[in-house]
């Protein structure tokens, strides 16, 4: 999602549970392995890799049981989970799905 323009701002939805097949952590256990397990601070480093606009959609999520998907110019739909036992856990998920 960096250097995205208004032209190419990718959609964003809410989705349910039932729409999340699979997902993968690996990208997250690193983050926890560098970072303290507040979840504060997993979410700076999550705003920190990604640009102003993909930061303006972050900005709202109250992190309790909330879908984001957000499609990208790929053709594939990267999914960020954030749950409240993800918050629990301090874990967060992203997810590679078929478009």
């Amino acid at each position: 999602m960096r250097n995205c323009s208004w032209d190419t701002f990718p959609k964003t939805e809410w989705v349910t549970p039932d729409e999340i097949c699979t997902f993968t952590v690996w990208i997250v256990e690193g983050v926890k392995e560098k970072w303290s397990r507040r979840t504060q601070n997993v979410l700076n480093v999550l705003l920190k890799s990604i640009d102003f606009f993909a930061r303006w959609i972050f900005s709202d999520l109250q992190f309790k049981n909330k879908f984001i998907r957000i499609q990208t110019q790929q053709l594939r739909t990267d999914v960020l989970i954030f749950t409240s036992h993800c918050q629990r856990q301090n874990q967060y998920y992203h997810n590679n799905l078929p478009h």
